[in-house]
């Protein structure tokens, strides 16, 4: 499969978008391989015809086997069902030349008309041999289990299989998906750090401050949605353990970063302030020598943001 990418990279390039999806959903299969429906199907149906080719050859073998058994092992068996019971093994099993077919007719039919009795003493022979492989499979099987079956079985692993089967291939989508929005919560979080810096810098000049304050709070609110639909995801398909502990050492860097910058925001009011006070003529020569080296500090604290900032995007 194609690797996940950037949700902002799609939407800001359409047509782009258009030819990712299409070829995530139309051209490639789950394995990475070329979907081509046509020949898909017809390899399906292959499949599916050998599959019941090898199962009616199956099962043939096991009856032949079951009825070799109650023909020359199984006491129970009537005594004028004997015959019969032998040419109609033989028959199963293929021991009979096509040319003798028409000279042991009467017998087949003989056998086909009487044949409740063998049936039962085959149903008998298939579970035990059945029984059996149970025992050598796992020692401690019980045929008075209630809870056992031998015709429930087969259809059951099957469905298990095909269950597997989904859910591996929908492992892929829910790791691509996951990857998205973890993508999509750091950008927040590089967003939400920029704002902050732009608002600490519109501060000091006087200028949209509140209106890159409530931008801020907007993005801080979409960072924690999206949180919150990573915690949806991650209930319901457990990412990897390092994935799992990236993230978090992620979140208490980021954590870290933002306490770091409130604080440097709370000197820069504080120094504003010093500045109003100073405006309305409150002070002397010194408080305003105080505050213009406190402003030269403050653009010194406002690149250092920037270049901490510029890492972050990794730029």
């Amino acid at each position: 499969m194609l690797p996940p990418l950037d949700p902002a990279v799609l939407e800001r390039n359409p047509k782009f978008k258009a030819l990712y999806d299409d070829l995530s959903q139309n051209k490639l299969n789950a394995d990475a391989s070329t979907k081509n429906t046509k020949k898909q199907i017809q390899a399906e149906r292959a499949r599916e015809e050998v599959n019941a080719k090898q199962t009616n050859i199956a099962k043939t073998q096991i009856i032949g086997s079951a009825l070799d058994h109650v023909a020359w092992r199984d006491a129970r068996l009537p005594e004028e069902l004997h015959e019969a019971t032998v040419i109609a093994a033989d028959q199963v099993n293929g021991r009979i030349p096509d040319h003798y077919q028409e000279i042991l007719e009467p017998e087949l039919d003989y056998f086909k008309e009487n044949i409740e009795p063998v049936a039962d003493l085959l149903e008998d022979s298939i579970i035990s041999t059945a029984v059996q492989l149970c025992r050598i499979i796992d020692p401690e099987f019980s045929a008075d289990d209630p809870d056992f079956s031998i015709l429930d079985d087969a259809p059951h692993i099957l469905a298990r299989q095909r269950e597997i089967e989904e859910q591996s291939a929908s492992l892929g989508a829910h790791r691509a998906q996951l990857s998205d929005l973890a993508a999509s919560i750091m950008q927040a979080q590089a967003e939400l750090m920029e704002t902050v810096v732009k608002v600490l810098e519109q501060t000091v000049h006087g200028t949209l401050a509140r209106f890159l304050r409530a931008k801020a709070e907007h993005l801080a609110a979409v960072s924690e949605g999206l949180e919150k639909k990573l915690s949806i995801v991650t209930l319901s398909q457990e990412p990897p353990a390092s994935l799992q502990m990236a993230l978090k050492k992620y979140k208490e860097h980021l954590s870290r970063e933002k306490s770091h910058l409130s604080h440097r925001e709370e000197i820069a009011q504080d120094r504003l302030d010093a500045f109003a006070e100073a405006g309305q003529g409150r002070g002397s020569s010194d408080l305003m020598k105080q505050i213009a080296q406190r402003y030269v500090e403050i653009e010194d604290e406002i690149q250092k943001v920037r270049h901490e900032m510029d890492k972050l995007d990794g730029r």
